[in-house]
């Protein structure tokens, strides 16, 4: 179901009933709102009717009717420190008044470094924020089932991953709204079957890291919050193989620029779960390291969600 974007705009709360006619052959007959508080959600609960899945034929010999009530609650975001950086509406940097950062991890089709991840975090005491794409959800539970059922957060990285923007003109959108209502339904029915609910599971990574002030503000209207990572750390560059010549970026690089820069209030660190095997020495297989060095700074990696939200909240 998507909340009604003009809904949205006001903060509307609503209801609607709907009676809707189950033909013999299982299909979805006629459908009509008996009661409603307004005509958007009327609108919106004949849509969610109409592509209701087909029911079983056989039990039925004739058409019956059914009435289903559908009730809309503003889907507030996750409320964020006053203290967080935004670009384009989407999270960078967490609350820059606590000497606190966070590790974020994505996954599309490569995800070999589950394990080295999982107990690098696990031996140094901390949560991770982790973000899949379709591939990861629907074909690998036991991937998501250990990390979840370990305490990590899980949520999406879009569905098909596919790039929301324009890489040079950024304001220029790529998906129109109704597809990105569309890929957010997906990723949050394949979420549903970990028992993660669009609350959650309310803040995503888009792919690719990649999006623009329209991308969050139709996740807003949904109560999604974007967010990325904080741009100039270099652990984000780990996916780079030597055949890209000058923009490749060595795991001994990234150590060396990593020491050579101040941790900042609020970073969020991205590093990649999986990458390609020509790249020696994947920089998962260092999560420790980044840990222990962070530690010796005097900063505290905490859960994501810990990050970003206001200390009175948590």
């Amino acid at each position: 179901m998507r909340y009604p974007a003009e809904a949205a705009k006001m903060e509307l709360d609503g209801r609607a009933v709907v009676t809707f006619q189950v033909l013999f052959n299982g299909e979805i007959g006629q459908a009509r709102i008996v009661e409603s508080t307004d005509t958007l959600f009327s609108i919106e609960a004949l849509r969610v009717v109409k592509t209701l899945p087909k029911f079983n034929p056989y039990q039925y010999t004739d058409t019956i009717w059914f009435t289903l009530p559908i009730n809309f609650k503003f889907p507030h975001k996750p409320p964020l420190d006053s203290a967080v950086v935004l670009s384009h509406g989407g999270v960078v940097k967490g609350s820059v008044n606590r000497e606190e950062v966070a590790m974020v991890f994505t996954a599309d089709s490569m995800f070999e470094g589950v394990d080295p991840i999982l107990l690098a975090l696990e031996r140094a005491g901390v949560k991770g924020a982790f973000f899949f794409t379709q591939y990861m959800l629907n074909n690998h539970p036991d991937v998501v089932w250990k990390i979840k059922n370990r305490g990590h957060y899980v949520s999406h990285h879009g569905y098909n991953h596919k790039l929301y923007c324009d890489w040079e003109n950024r304001d220029s959108t790529l998906i129109s709204r109704d597809e990105f209502m569309a890929e957010m339904d997906s990723a949050y029915r394949s979420l549903g079957r970990y028992d993660i609910s669009r609350i959650g599971a309310s803040v995503f990574i888009p792919p690719f890291e990649w999006y623009n002030d329209s991308i969050c503000a139709w996740a807003s209207e949904q109560g999604l919050q974007v967010v990325s990572y904080t741009y100039g750390f270099p652990t984000s560059e780990d996916y780079t193989v030597p055949s890209m010549g000058e923009a490749y970026v060595s795991t001994d690089e990234i150590f060396k620029r990593l020491r050579g820069m101040p941790v900042e209030n609020g970073t969020i660190f991205l590093i990649h779960m999986g990458v390609k095997p020509e790249r020696p020495e994947p920089l998962y297989d260092h999560v420790y390291s980044i840990i222990d060095w962070i530690d010796q700074l005097g900063y505290k990696v905490v859960p994501l969600m810990e990050l970003i939200s206001p200390k009175e909240e948590q």
